[in-house]
């Protein structure tokens, strides 16, 4: 009988390993919109609200807390100069996190907001079949004023990316 050995991943195995991560990292709670900007006339559609993450941090694995720690840049398409999302965006399955930056830029009757956010995520680990175990890493967000009836996040899957300088090291 052969020794069980266990190699290290390479780096080419993690990063690979963190691009099926990315895939599924996105998880979007349906939102509210803040009390400042008005809500929609009775029977009236929702506020779409485009939505993607660049994410520039993945660390601190932690199966002890049960958390992870993600710093990302997150972006907000929508046609209501009143909405400031950045202001008001939560991630809900966060056991902390801060907004760093916030800000928007107008073009025509389109407005794109941006927020950098980090924050400590909450993570049940499943590593009942390690080493060949697969961890889904999701952050939820949601505004934290108004109901889904006056806005609607809708994800931004083509543009969605991982810094190519994010690595995991275990």
């Amino acid at each position: 009988m052969s020794p069980n050995i266990f190699r290290a991943p390479t780096t080419r195995t993690l990063r690979a390993a963190l691009a099926a991560l990315v895939a599924a990292i996105l998880c979007l709670l349906p939102g509210v919109r803040p009390a400042h900007a008005a809500l929609p006339p009775d029977g009236a559609a929702p506020l779409q609200v485009k939505t993607g993450m660049y994410i520039i941090d993945l660390s601190d694995l932690d199966l002890a807390d049960n958390t992870f720690s993600i710093a990302m840049w997150q972006w907000f398409v929508h046609t209501d100069p009143d909405y400031k999302p950045y202001e008001t965006v939560e991630i809900v399955n966060a056991a902390n996190f801060a907004t760093e930056a916030g800000f928007e830029e107008i073009t025509g009757a389109t407005t794109w907001s941006q927020a950098k956010f980090r924050a400590t995520v909450h993570k049940q680990w499943d590593i009942s079949s390690y080493p060949f175990d697969r961890q889904r890493l999701e952050v939820q967000i949601e505004e934290e004023e108004n109901d889904a009836s006056a806005i609607h996040f809708v994800a931004d899957n083509e543009n969605r990316k991982i810094d190519t300088g994010v690595t995991l090291d275990w």
